[in-house]
């Protein structure tokens, strides 16, 4: 007996049976040999050609170089042998001198399936649950992660709505009639006015230096007459003594032409013709609003 050691023996190779297939099946099939179904059509293809009955003996398959398939096969009596009883895998040392192409014996290992040793049954059963447990704890992993981005995402929704509704009613969002809602958001009308109202703030002390008007009032008589049922997207917003000046997308055209009737009344001020512009998906309005003039009052005729 040819041997590598008592636990992968190596034996002659007239110790086996042998044959030379041509099954029926695609090349994809017998690239994947020990799969269920490939060695189904093997099985029934080798055991024409075997001695005896195909449960009484432990084959095996490799494909060789024009396609067909080696079939080698040794009978369960010789496993039973004492020098193989430790085996773990078991295979010829040679091919059969009369097999005209090259193929590897070591391919041709008989101890798998029903005839595969306990040890290696249970190393294989072995790393199977140590490789399932690993995924069970990788997918933990990943649940745990997500669990504390929506925790931290939460949590930043409930400051920024806390933020919001402080926001909304503040003693200058009292002062300029904005109504507090459960809907607003960081890019919404609010938030808007708030910027362009730090912004104020911040240029007041410089306007009075210059001998210049605050715009609060002008802001504050324009947003009076805000509609408060058209859905606006501010895109600018600037106000200042001498003119108003608002760009706002709108959903659909009447939602334009309310706002800029609802605007063109702001109490003070002239509206020039509104510059309405839809790309099919939105509306855009421009509304410009210069101070009205100063109408005189007629006493009649001085005595």
């Amino acid at each position: 007996m040819s041997s590598f050691s008592s636990r992968h023996p190596r034996l002659p190779a007239e110790r086996f049976l042998w044959a030379v297939l041509t099954p029926d099946l695609p090349t994809a099939a017998l690239r994947r040999m020990n799969s269920a179904k490939t060695r189904a059509v093997l099985d029934e293809a080798f055991a024409s050609h075997l001695p005896m009955e195909l449960g009484q003996v432990a084959a095996a398959y490799t494909l060789l170089p024009d396609g067909t398939v080696l079939a080698c096969a040794l009978p369960d009596t010789a496993l039973e042998e004492p020098e193989l009883a430790d085996a773990v895998t078991l295979a010829p040392a040679t091919l059969p001198q009369w097999l005209d192409q090259s193929a590897d014996p070591e391919q041709l290992n008989v101890l798998i399936r029903s005839h595969e040793p306990d040890v290696v049954t249970v190393a294989r059963r072995r790393r199977s649950a140590v490789l399932t447990g690993a995924v069970a704890l990788l997918a933990a992993a990943v649940w745990i992660g997500l669990e504390r981005r929506a925790d931290a995402s939460r949590v930043d929704r409930m400051e920024a709505e806390s933020a919001i509704s402080r926001l909304t009613t503040s003693a200058d969002a009292v002062a300029i009639g904005l109504t507090p809602s459960a809907n607003l958001r960081p890019d919404s009308f609010a938030f808007v006015i708030d910027r362009e109202l730090a912004k104020l703030r911040a240029t007041r002390n410089k306007q009075a230096s210059l001998g210049l008007s605050d715009a609060v009032d002008p802001l504050a008589s324009l947003l009076a007459r805000w509609p408060s049922g058209v859905k606006t997207q501010v895109q600018s917003l600037s106000a200042t003594p001498g003119l108003l000046s608002v760009s706002v997308l709108v959903p659909e055209l009447a939602d334009a032409e309310r706002l800029s009737a609802a605007l063109a009344g702001t109490q003070g001020w002239e509206s020039s013709q509104p510059q309405i512009t839809s790309n099919g998906k939105r509306v855009q309005v421009l509304i410009s609003l210069k101070p009205a003039p100063k109408r005189s009052v007629d006493k009649g005729p001085t005595p």
